[in-house]
């Protein structure tokens, strides 16, 4: 495996703009409209949707199909919203729409808001906009819209530099491009031949595209590579613009994405893992098999778990992981399960100095919004408790209840579940026999492994090793009172230390928790229950007698990088891995599933290659020289 590209997460200058007498934003840079001044929605409708004949092509969508686009400029979002509003309107209505989008200055999400809100007509649309669009840090974010129906991907950053490293993971994929931007003669570096290039590698033979422009380089450039290009009139006073399709006998011979897979899959565990796998793969109409022989169980049962991000103090892979697993992770849990999420701040408390310079350069390199560096005094504020230590705090990180959410995701599967244990994976011609402990047998297509350490078993048998290590953890539950810990209970924000403490839900806090490898007895410990509550005491030696009520000893699954195994495993074509989310399974479960999703249909991926090589089962071998 090549070394992958350094990483590319970190702030971006935000687009500088101001609005005309028209109300129209206007680059400060370019010096140039982000749409019409006469009409921008109709301009919208008559470059992109009407010349990439987009309406027809959507009526004609079959069941569950899936159709993307990519777009060489997000600037207002308006493209978007107005193709997502045309989409509802013409598409099956099981059909999906995916929507790619490259932008290097991102608008603010004020200035995002005043740009849509002249369109008022599409306010159902940019309001779902607006609540889940990213924070200015480059990098690839996932967007789940509609219930599941509609997908943005938005890639901040250079587009030179994040095009050709997209084009990697989704050749062969896109329907339509929408070709914008500013003008080429306001911003002649995007421009490029590197962008035709792109755009060639990743549509489907026969793609279309449409742009505003008819400058002659642009349609050299997409002709050289390989487009096929017409002149038409164009929008208001626009002389002419361009459009037209890749030409299928200049395509090289490339696997198109499927909009569906074989069936059916198998998805092995019931956990965090592998019922977001089966919602993902659900979404995208795939027929799936669920088996466990229990649900929630391990790490997943606790009662109460954060949703947060590791940020570190530069720009690693599992930083930049976590940053957008927990940008999709925050917004798709209140979307599936709103009631069982509380995301109301997380602090991460700095308890001894090589924390302190962490957070503090965390809190440097991070938007506000994202993570802020407060003294004590002001997290006694933000807590109402005697708080010692300077630290983090998260405004949009959180908590919330496992078991319930899983619960939740359970009852929205259609699929077969087996209350059962798989005991054999064995190759059976293009597919996977499973055998169950019962004695019977299923097929299937492909086989995702989502239980944890328990799928060594299942790969020793076909030689293939992964690093998968068990870590028990015991979480300690005390009764909340606000007498004996002087204001514990109204406390609504995560404190995290050496360990954590979680706000009062029923009555009872949870604190946790141990940390022992290799251990994979789950017996219940008192000394692991007091190792808990002195380091609690610790930090907030204020705190009276507590009460134990109960505790909980599972297992997490971890690896070597702390990064979770995610992917297809090329030795054993069909079978996938979702493995090793070790104590960061409720951020990074949904966007894994994700990425599973999106191999299996071949579809666009959520992360940027230089960040999936990193979580693919095969890095392992690769740093092995194998």
């Amino acid at each position: 495996m090549a070394k992958p590209a350094s990483p590319i997460v970190d702030n971006l200058q935000a687009a500088a703009v101001h609005f005309n007498e028209q109300g129209v934003p206007v680059s400060d840079t370019f010096d140039d409209i982000y749409y019409s001044n006469d009409d921008g929605l109709a301009e919208s409708s008559y470059v992109f949707v009407q010349h990439n004949g987009l309406i027809e092509r959507w009526q004609n969508l079959r069941a569950e199909e899936c159709f993307v686009i990519a777009e060489s400029g997000f600037g207002s979002g308006l493209n978007f919203i107005n193709a997502w509003a045309q989409f509802e309107q013409h598409a099956p209505a099981s059909a999906r729409l995916h929507f790619v989008s490259f932008e290097k200055y991102p608008l603010t999400v004020d200035a995002l808001r005043q740009a849509l809100s002249r369109f008022t007509q599409l306010a159902q649309y940019s309001q779902q906009l607006v609540a889940v669009y990213p924070l200015p840090v480059a990098g690839l974010f996932r967007c789940r819209l509609a219930q599941g129906r509609v997908t943005l991907d938005l890639i901040f950053g250079d587009l030179l530099h994040t095009l050709p490293r997209w084009q990697q993971q989704a050749k062969a994929s896109v329907d339509a491009w929408f070709l914008d931007g500013f003008a080429p003669a306001k911003n002649p570096d995007m421009w490029q031949s590197s962008l035709y290039q792109g755009m060639a590698v990743s549509a489907k033979p026969d793609a279309s595209f449409a742009t505003f422009t008819a400058v002659g380089a642009v349609k050299r450039g997409l002709q050289a590579a390989g487009f096929q290009v017409e002149k038409v009139p164009g929008y208001g006073r626009k002389r002419e613009m361009l459009r037209g399709q890749l030409s299928s006998a200049d395509k090289p011979q490339q696997k198109a994405s499927n909009p569906r897979t074989p069936a059916p899959v198998a998805v092995i565990g019931a956990g965090i893992a592998g019922l977001n796998t089966c919602y993902a793969l659900q979404q995208r109409g795939i027929e799936t098999i669920l088996i466990s022989t229990a649900v929630a169980d391990g790490g997943s049962g606790n009662r109460q778990g954060a949703v947060y991000p590791q940020l570190h103090a530069e720009a690693t892979p599992l930083s930049d992981f976590y940053h957008a697993a927990f940008h999709y992770a925050q917004h798709w849990y209140p979307q599936v399960a709103a009631d069982h999420c509380h995301f109301d701040g997380l602090l991460q408390l700095a308890f001894n100095p090589q924390r302190e310079r962490r957070y503090r350069a965390v809190a440097a390199r991070c938007p506000a919004a994202l993570a802020i560096w407060q003294t004590a005094a002001q997290l006694r504020q933000q807590t109402g408790l005697a708080i010692q230590q300077d630290g983090l705090y998260l405004a949009g990180a959180g908590w919330l209840t496992p078991a319930a959410l899983l619960s939740s995701l359970l009852a929205r599967f259609r699929g077969q579940h087996y209350q059962q244990t798989v005991t054999q994976l064995q190759p059976c011609g293009s597919d996977w026999r499973l055998s169950l402990a019962n004695g019977s047998d299923i097929v299937a297509s492909q086989v995702v492994l989502a239980n944890a350490h328990a799928a060594t078993e299942l790969l020793q048998p076909l030689a293939i090793e992964l690093p998968l290590r068990p870590v028990r953890g015991q979480v300690t539950l005390v009764r909340a009172s606000s007498e004996a810990t002087s204001g514990l209970a109204d406390n609504a924000k995560v404190i995290c230390h050496k360990g954590y403490l979680t706000p009062a839900w029923q009555g009872v806090h949870c604190v946790g928790a141990s940390f022992v490898r290799g251990d994979t007895d789950v017996s219940i410990r008192a000394s692991e229950d007091q190792q808990n509550i002195d380091s609690l005491r610790e930090q907030l030696p204020d705190i009276a007698a507590l009460e134990v009520v109960s505790s909980r000893a599972a297992v997490r699954c971890s690896t070597p990088d702390h990064l979770p195994i995610v992917g297809a495993l090329t030795a054993a074509p069909g079978l996938f891995t979702l493995l090793g989310l070790g104590s960061h399974g409720l951020t990074a479960a949904p966007l894994c599933a994700e990425l599973v999703a999106a191999a299996l249909c071949g579809e666009p991926a959520p992360l940027l290659p230089q960040l999936s090589e990193r979580l693919a089962p095969q890095r392992f071998a690769a740093k092995r020289g194998e």
